[in-house]
């Protein structure tokens, strides 16, 4: 699989070669300071998510194993997360 960005309306997507994506989303319906705010072009967090290649939604918390996105996440945090799917062994 190649790689590949997706443009979102509430962000962007990223497809690694592993099959791996990381969703990093900050619009009015994530978990972000632009929650219930319309059309919001800047956030200072951003909520991620990671998809398996296999199209599941991977959860991130492993105290609560219903979570399959982090909100609320810095810049420094986000890049965590793409950093941690990119790195993801290949199924």
């Amino acid at each position: 699989m190649s790689s590949l960005f997706r443009r979102t309306p509430a962000g962007f997507q990223m497809t690694f070669s592993n099959g791996y994506t990381v969703s990093v989303q900050w619009g009015e319906v994530n978990y972000c300071q632009n929650r219930n705010l319309e059309d919001s072009e800047y956030s200072q967090d951003a909520e991620v998510a990671i998809i398996r290649p296999d199209g599941s939604w991977m959860p991130l918390d492993l105290f609560d194993e219903g979570r399959i996105c982090e909100g609320y996440l810095s810049t420094d945090k986000v890049l965590k997360y793409i950093q941690l799917a990119q790195g993801l062994p290949r199924p």
